[in-house]
């Protein structure tokens, strides 16, 4: 289940009310792959064909078709420097 914080809401109402999870898939390195797992960014996704679109509390969330977590996840807003971005909390690779 996917949720988002009230912060994070906030945010991308102010930025358009859309955001999409982006899987960049397995990172070869040294000694074999690793998946770094989704990462949160906002607007639209460019191939919208490939994602399903889920409206949360005025958001519209756009997931990767075949998306699963059995953990509960939570968009949120990270602060550093200034600079504002989104992040997902609580992913688990198992």
């Amino acid at each position: 289940m996917i949720t988002i914080s009230q912060e994070a809401r906030e945010y991308i109402l102010r930025k358009g009310g859309a955001v999409h999870l982006f899987e960049a898939g397995p990172v070869s390195m040294c000694c074999g792959q690793v998946d770094l797992g989704p990462s949160v960014q906002l607007g639209e996704p460019k191939n919208v064909e490939a994602y399903k679109l889920q409206e949360m509390a005025g958001i519209k969330l756009y997931l990767p078709f075949g998306f699963y977590t059995n953990n509960e996840v939570t968009i949120n807003l990270r602060i550093t420097f200034g600079v504002k971005s989104l992040y997902l909390q609580g992913w688990k690779l198992l």
